[in-house]
């Protein structure tokens, strides 16, 4: 079987851009750290760094943030992972297709 080949794409709608993921070969290409920030940014959610140097996101006003992991695995794939928190507890681990699509049910409309 071949490589997994995958593209992005933007798609404007309105104000925002929408990225949208492609299927080739039969699988789907990961979403970079960069570009999900990006959309988040687009979306209304603030994106910042906390002490260790790692990516938060955040709504403008809410008592919850999505905190990008670097992934620890036997694999050693470097998968980065993203944490969800709310009032300061951990909730869920995300892979960042599915931040994306946590952050797209919250977006300012």
């Amino acid at each position: 079987m071949k490589g997994c080949l995958g593209l992005l794409s933007e798609v404007r709608s309105g104000s925002s851009t929408v990225l949208s993921t492609r299927w080739s070969h039969g699988c789907l290409m990961a979403l970079s750290k960069e570009e999900l920030l990006s959309q988040a940014r687009a979306w209304g959610f603030c994106c910042e760094l906390d002490e260790q140097g790692e990516s938060v996101i955040r709504p403008q006003e809410g008592n919850w943030r999505i905190l990008s992991r670097p992934s620890v695995s036997n694999l050693g794939n470097g998968e980065s992972r993203w944490l969800l928190v709310v009032d300061g507890s951990s909730q869920i681990s995300f892979y960042p297709e599915d931040v994306l699509k946590f952050l797209k049910q919250r977006r300012r409309s």
